[in-house]
This record gives C-alpha cells, sequence and structure tokens, in this order.
C-alpha cells in the first residue's frame, strides 16, 4: 500500500447535505447506522488509544473534512438565517477559521437557496460545491475556490448536475442522463468528452454511469452493465480515467456501489450482497400473499457477501481491500501511514472503530454514544460527531410531493423542532510496529 496523503474530503458523497430550498424529512444526524451485527473480538496486536473528552460543535454541525495540516473541518446550518457555515474549531471549541455562504433573492424577486453543499481540498485550497434551487427546482452549481483561511478567492458557475466535482484545475461532470462524461476548464471553456457509453465492450449502450470524484489527475465514476431485466447478469466497474492521458480503465468487481474521497484517495464501496435473479418480475402464486412471497423470493436469490470490500485508487495505483464485515461498506479511510479505518454498529447500541493493515485487523476502539455520525482520521487521529440522542417519533416526517413551496415552507414551519447538541470527540491511536 502506498504511503501518501494529499487533498482530502469527507465521504460526502452518499450523504448530501440540504439547506434552506429542500425537503428535509429528517436529521441525517440522527439516524441510526445500518450497520448492526455482534462483531466477533478482534486479536490485539499493539495499538494503543486515548480518548478526549467532547466538545459542542456550534451550529449543530457535523465533520466534513480532515486537511493536510490536520485541522478538522465541519458544516453547519442556520436554518432560520437561511444559510450554511464551514469552520475549524480551536481547543476550546470555539470557532476559528470560517466560512458562510447564504441564499439570495434574485432580480424576479425568488429566494435562490443552497442544496447539496460539501467543501474539499484541492492542494493549498478549498473548493466549496453547491447547488443554486429555487424551491425544489435545482439551478446552477457553484464552486468557491477559498484560502487556506477560508477567504473567498474566486467564484465559478458550472452546469446544473448532481455528478459534477473539481480539482482546481478540471470542472469534471455528468449531464442528467449519465452517458457521456465531460471535463472543462475552471471558467468553463475547453469543453472535452472523457467518456461515452458505448465506446467499449464492457459498457455498452445499454449501461449506465453513475458519480464523479476527482482527485489530482484521476476521475472516478461508478459503472454498470448488462441486462437491465436481469439483475444476475449484471456487472459492476470502477471506472478510472487518467487526465493526462485520456486512458479510461475499468475494473470489473463484485459490486460496485458509491464512490468518495478521503486522504487523497478515490474510494468505491461495496454492498453487503448481489442480487442473482433471474429477472426483477416476480409472479405471485395463486393464494400466496404478495408481500411475503416476495420478501422470501427475494432473500433465495441474494447473495450475501463473506467480507466488506473496498476499492482504492492512490494515485493512479489501484488495490482492493477486505474488511472482516461486509456491513462495513461505506466511511473507511486510509491514513498516511496506510492503516485502514473503518467504523460498525456491535447491535448493544456502541459503535466500534476497527484498524487494519494488510487486510488484517489490528485492534478495535468502542464507544458509547448516542446518535453516531461520521468520523474522519488521519496522522494518528480519530475525530467523530454524534448527536447524543437515539431516533424519536417525529424525526421521519412526509410531505405531499404535489404541494407547492410556499406550502412546503408553511409544513415544515409547524413541526415542532428538534432539540439537541452535536459534539465531537477525538481518538489519538498509534499502532506499535
Amino acid at each position: 500500500m502506498k504511503k501518501s496523503i494529499k487533498a482530502i474530503a469527507a465521504a460526502s458523497a452518499a450523504l448530501a447535505m440540504a439547506f434552506s430550498c429542500v425537503p428535509v424529512t429528517y436529521a441525517a444526524e440522527d439516524v441510526p447506522a445500518v450497520q448492526t451485527e455482534a462483531e466477533p473480538e478482534a486479536k490485539k496486536t499493539g495499538v494503543t488509544f486515548e480518548e478526549s473528552d467532547p466538545v459542542e460543535v456550534p451550529y449543530k454541525g457535523n465533520i466534513c473534512l480532515i486537511a493536510d495540516d490536520g485541522t478538522v473541518y465541519y458544516e453547519g446550518a442556520d436554518t432560520d438565517a437561511r444559510c450554511v457555515y464551514y469552520f475549524s474549531l480551536d481547543e476550546n471549541g470555539n470557532m476559528d477559521k470560517s466560512y458562510k455562504c447564504s441564499g439570495y433573492t434574485n432580480d424576479k424577486g425568488e429566494y435562490i437557496g443552497i442544496m447539496n453543499s460539501r467543501l474539499k481540498q484541492c492542494g493549498e485550497y478549498f473548493y466549496l460545491i453547491y447547488s443554486e434551487a429555487y424551491g425544489f427546482s435545482m439551478r446552477e452549481t457553484v464552486i468557491i475556490k477559498l484560502d487556506s483561511e477560508l477567504n473567498e478567492v474566486a467564484k465559478y458557475r458550472a452546469p446544473k448536475t448532481h455528478n459534477l466535482d473539481t480539482n482546481g484545475e478540471k470542472i469534471v461532470y455528468m449531464k442528467p442522463g449519465n452517458r457521456t462524461i465531460y471535463s472543462t476548464d475552471m471558467d468553463g471553456k475547453n469543453k472535452q468528452v472523457l467518456y461515452t457509453l458505448g465506446q467499449d465492450n464492457e459498457l455498452n449502450e445499454l449501461g449506465t454511469l453513475n458519480f464523479i470524484v476527482v482527485q489530482g489527475d484521476y476521475v472516478g465514476f461508478q459503472g454498470l452493465s448488462g441486462d437491465s431485466l436481469s439483475p444476475k447478469n449484471e456487472k459492476y466497474y470502477c471506472g478510472i480515467i487518467d487526465l493526462k492521458t485520456g486512458e479510461v480503465t475499468l475494473k470489473e468487481q463484485r459490486s460496485v456501489q458509491q464512490l468518495y474521497e478521503s486522504n487523497g484517495k478515490i474510494i468505491w464501496y461495496s454492498s453487503e450482497s448481489r442480487d442473482m435473479r433471474d429477472s426483477y418480475r416476480i409472479d405471485v402464486p395463486e393464494g400466496e400473499d404478495p408481500n411475503t412471497y416476495c420478501v422470501e423470493y427475494t432473500k433465495k436469490y441474494t447473495e450475501y457477501f463473506k467480507d466488506g470490500e473496498f476499492y482504492v485508487l492512490d494515485d493512479g495505483e489501484y488495490s482492493v481491500i477486505k474488511t472482516q464485515s461486509q456491513r462495513e461498506f461505506f466511511g473507511m479511510t486510509i491514513d498516511d501511514d496506510g492503516n485502514v479505518i473503518t467504523y460498525i454498529a456491535d447491535g448493544k447500541g456502541n459503535t466500534v472503530f476497527k484498524i487494519y493493515r494488510d487486510n488484517k485487523l489490528l485492534d478495535t476502539y468502542t464507544v458509547s454514544v448516542k446518535g453516531f455520525s461520521r468520523f474522519v482520521a488521519n496522522n494518528g487521529v480519530i475525530t467523530f460527531c454524534y448527536s447524543g440522542r437515539g431516533p424519536q417519533p417525529g424525526d421521519w416526517v412526509s410531505f405531499d410531493p404535489n404541494m407547492s413551496y410556499e406550502e412546503y415552507e408553511e409544513f415544515m414551519a409547524s413541526m415542532p423542532k428538534i432539540e439537541y447538541t452535536m459534539k465531537s470527540a477525538t481518538i489519538n491511536y498509534s499502532v506499535n510496529e
């Protein structure tokens, strides 16, 4: 495993934060982790842990990334002021460096809000990427370049799409429909086609492309091919584009899901199972309860993996990392010493951090907190956030999708506010050689 650390970002690809102008149907911080299984004891190999006292995070903030210099950055929202904050904390838990991103009212009297915001680092600069939206309608994508003190340096506008990323020099994106991957300069000029469905045998015209991550000179995406009516025949790929040469590489794996970037690496993850049915169609026998029959039928043709897999691109070097459990399928990171850090719920209300090296489990560390949310790790430090409360009635709400945005705002204003305080704690770890 190559040991390197470059620009980094949180796993935000998987969980988008939306503020001001889009439906908020639940508090993301309070959703219980999907991993819930009893964990076998790890063989202790001499990892030393030391946990710090927690600090309160302003604006119910959540971790978003850890910078090259070790600074941890958070994202939080002031829903009343309709703005998003990105900030670091000093040793006393007070906001240090910060950037405030707000919506605005245009010349038509429309309030343009912010959705799907995320922060990433590219070299010495940070880039805040978000979509503008009016009500539920997405407008342009905005990229704001920030210096090391989170001062705004430049502002760029990019196409309207959910699949877009930048390395600070190029903007790479897929248009709705996800058939072609493009790149442009930061100012939108010099548009080029990087990859199109149908240009090779692996991903034919019936395939799909999903998600975009750009890290350094490489673009990562997920590809899916096969008979769209037969899940058994579907094939999953980690797609890699070399921005310098234009070369496209497809790595077929068992079940490639979303991808994200962490500590300078592009990381794809596998799901815990794969659908092995011959057809998506299920014919329910006469007299059978449809719900029960479909559940049992799906279980019968579901292949559950015995371990977890992550696929990692580190400065052009591709590798497969295995974890002890197939339920460790999101949020893994690799620190600057090549240690792999994951987390999982133990089924008893605890969160277990795991440290691997060379696909071998070295040790575990358990924290007993409610509302565990996210973590970042590097340089011998794990920092995580939690809400201090478990799921409660009222966390999940629904609304009529046909209502106007004004009706939606009135509906949300009538909902009782959920009171909680986000906290951040740090675990120092040291692997004894």
